[in-house]
C-alpha cells in the first residue's frame, strides 16, 4: 500500500498519470469471460489425462483437418522431462 502511494506521488511529480492497467504480461489480469466459461464447462466431469482425453483428441483431429487430413498431428512439449 505504501509503495503504491509512493509510485503515485512519483508519477504525479513527473506529470505522468498513474496507470491502473498494465499490458506487460498475460498474468497481470484475469482471463476473458469466454475462457473462464470454457474452463468451468470442462471442469464438470472426470477426464483421463496425458493425451487420452476427449479435449486432446478433438484438438488433434482439428489440426489434422486444418493441415489437409493426410497427416498425424502430435502435441509436443519443449520442457525437458524430469530426471
Amino acid at each position: 500500500m505504501e509503495r503504491e502511494k509512493n509510485n503515485k506521488t512519483k508519477y504525479k511529480s513527473l506529470n505522468i498519470r498513474y496507470m491502473k492497467h498494465s499490458f506487460g504480461s498475460d498474468n497481470h489480469s484475469g482471463v476473458h469471460p469466454l475462457i473462464m466459461e470454457a474452463i468451468q464447462k470442462a471442469n464438470n466431469n472426470f477426464a483421463t489425462a496425458y493425451g487420452e482425453d476427449n479435449y486432446t483428441k478433438s484438438v488433434l483431429e482439428k489440426l489434422e483437418n486444418l493441415l489437409g487430413g493426410d497427416c498425424t498431428a502430435l502435441l509436443y512439449s519443449t520442457e525437458p522431462e524430469p530426471t
